[in-house]
């Protein structure tokens, strides 16, 4: 992290004293100096722009007690001396003491502007500190000194914020935060401790706009991460999933810090601390949703939770610009195709509906793809590429995995609709989006269909009722295209070849149902029946293909009738 907040000198604070002994209508003598102006002196301010002069400075009312400064730093000294040598004669009140001995050299430093009494304040705040870890015997050990010790190095920063002693600064600053820390891992039970570490990185976080450290928010980006990895270490090899308000508040305090570190502009970060800072937030996120939800469920259920899952992950991070987030989740989309795949291999009872969801999972998370590379802009074309490539994978693992879907869990004679009726859904969906690779998958299903549908080896699964909706829906298709040649445009052998598959299905149609029901006598009068229709409907469609099939039913016809 980059520190970009101007620092003040006390080359500044000597000349605002001179100025204001030198003003008009003003009393200060000549070494004289108001502690509430030296202690404002060490706090933060907002950076002036070129040529803005510091008008709080020169207008600010006259409100502080004035003494001179060697009965301020003498008084206030010799008064935390005495605070002090009374916390000796309690015993568990030495590590406070030091730590009160450490304010007052900080304060006595600030009010001297002496660097080198910065760092001699530091040594005691340093006693102060290894006395009161020291105190800390889990479970029964008193935390309290340890907490205030922490609160008085804070003190110690907050003093010094502005001065050139930034080694003395950095050590009260990293010092007060690992008390706390450690405290806090002390006394804390190993279940609560990742959710009080993570309460305790967004209390450090948003502690900046009122103590305008920066180290503090710094340090709590740091422990978030650290909160992270303790709840997962916690919960990873746990016999119990942890109970549902755990991980909730862990993904509200994850997701809370980053959008206050992608949103906040008061403090300069740069952009790989922030990407390595939401990497480790989008897996400390999905492990966090793996080891609550997965225990608790079956293998089906959890197929549906994964795919869920990567459809919720992959559209917050997009909405959000969290594009690791979505990047994450791919992780349980990746899951829920193994899932899948075990569904498969095993063939687990009652998994059949549920096998469905990935597949769909990975057709959304292709239409998610496609909505955000429209309307994304990005600065070079390799993006663009990739995520057009990663969304052909999905796709053709999606239609893959329905394949595989169909031929394991439908039965024979429902495989010809189910892949018409998905190629048809291909078909329409080719319309504007990439239609190439759509449409060859459409070309895909319905050979498969019309095949499955030609080799279907009993006349029962022939003469289905949805076999025949599926032959009309298709013709319908081939009709659609041939009517509107600009959106679903078809070359003309493609058409021939369809319309000679619909009147070839018809009639196998028609013969397998005639032969189950009246046997061979009644084939030629419903050959006839059905060559008459087709030569009607050629001569609506103005489709000459299908009228000289049926112009061959009718002769088919004639024939069975001479020869009977």
């Amino acid at each position: 992290m980059e520190n970009k907040l101007p620092s003040t000198d006390f080359s500044q604070f000597k000349a605002v004293r001179k100025r204001r002994a030198r003003g008009a209508g003003t009393r200060t003598a000549p070494g004289e100096v108001p502690l509430v102006e030296a202690l404002r002196s060490f706090r933060p301010r907002r950076p002036q722009a070129a040529g803005e002069t510091d008008h709080h400075e020169e207008h600010a009312p006259d409100f502080s007690l004035r003494l001179p400064d060697w009965v301020v730093s003498r008084s206030t000294a010799a008064g935390l001396g005495l605070a002090g040598a009374a916390a000796l004669l309690w015993p568990e009140g030495r590590p406070l003491a030091l730590g009160l001995l450490s304010v007052a050299l900080a304060l006595f430093a600030a009010v001297k502007m002496s660097p080198a009494l910065c760092h001699v304040a530091a040594l005691p705040g340093a006693a102060a500190m290894v006395w009161s870890l020291a105190e800390l015997r889990p479970p029964s050990g008193n935390f309290w000194p340890g907490a205030a010790t922490g609160g008085l190095l804070l003190f110690d920063a907050l003093v010094l914020n502005r001065s050139r002693a930034r080694a003395a600064r950095f050590f009260f600053t990293g010092g007060a935060l690992l008390t706390w820390l450690v405290v806090i891992c002390v006394r804390v039970p190993l279940p609560w401790l990742g959710v009080a570490l993570a309460g305790f990185a967004l209390g450090l976080g948003f502690s900046f706009y009122v103590t305008r450290v920066r180290e503090v928010a710094y340090f709590g980006q740091e422990s978030l991460v650290a909160a992270q990895a303790v709840w997962l270490w916690a919960w990873m090899g746990a016999p119990e999933p942890p109970p549902g308000w755990n991980p909730l508040l862990m993904t509200a305090a994850t997701l809370a810090s980053l959008h206050w570190w992608q949103r906040q502009k008061a403090l300069p970060t740069r952009a790989g601390g922030f990407h390595l800072f939401q990497s480790a937030s989008a897996l400390a996120l999905a492990g966090i949703f793996y080891f609550w939800l997965e225990p608790q469920m079956t293998p089906a259920v959890w197929m549906v939770a994964a795919s869920l899952l990567a459809i919720v992950f992959t559209g917050y991070g997009m909405a959000a610009h969290l594009f690791l987030i979505a990047e994450c989740g791919q992780i349980f989309l990746g899951l829920g195709v193994w899932e899948f795949a075990m569904n498969i291999f095993h063939l687990r009872a009652g998994g059949g509906l549920f096998a469905l969801v990935p597949v769909l999972t990975l057709a959304a998370n292709v239409v998610l793809l496609r909505v955000w590379l429209a309307g994304a802009k990005l600065d070079t074309p390799f993006w663009e590429k990739l995520i057009t490539f990663v969304s052909l994978c999905c796709g053709s693992i999606a239609i893959s995995m329905s394949v595989a879907w169909m031929m394991v869990f439908l039965p024979l004679r429902d495989r010809f609709w189910f892949c018409v009726l998905v190629g048809g859904a291909l078909f329409f969906w080719g319309d504007g989006r990439q239609r190439k690779p759509l449409w060859m998958a459409s070309a895909g299903y319905l050979l498969l269909g019309w095949g499955i549908f030609w080799l279907l080896p009993e006349r029962r699964d022939v003469v289905y009722p949805m076999n025949f909706l599926a032959i009309l829906f298709f013709a319908a298709l081939q009709q659609l295209s041939r009517m509107n040649t600009v959106r679903f445009y078809l070359p003309e052998g493609v058409h021939n070849a369809a319309m000679l598959l619909v009147g070839t299905a018809m009639w196998l149609f028609v013969t397998n149902w005639v032969m189950l029901t009246l046997g061979l006598y009644g084939l030629a009068v419903h050959w006839t029946g059905v060559g008459l229709c087709g030569v009607l409907v050629g001569v609506v469609l103005r489709e000459r293909l299908y009228q000289i099939i049926s112009v061959g039913m009718l002769g088919a016809a004639l024939a069975k009738a001479l020869f009977e």
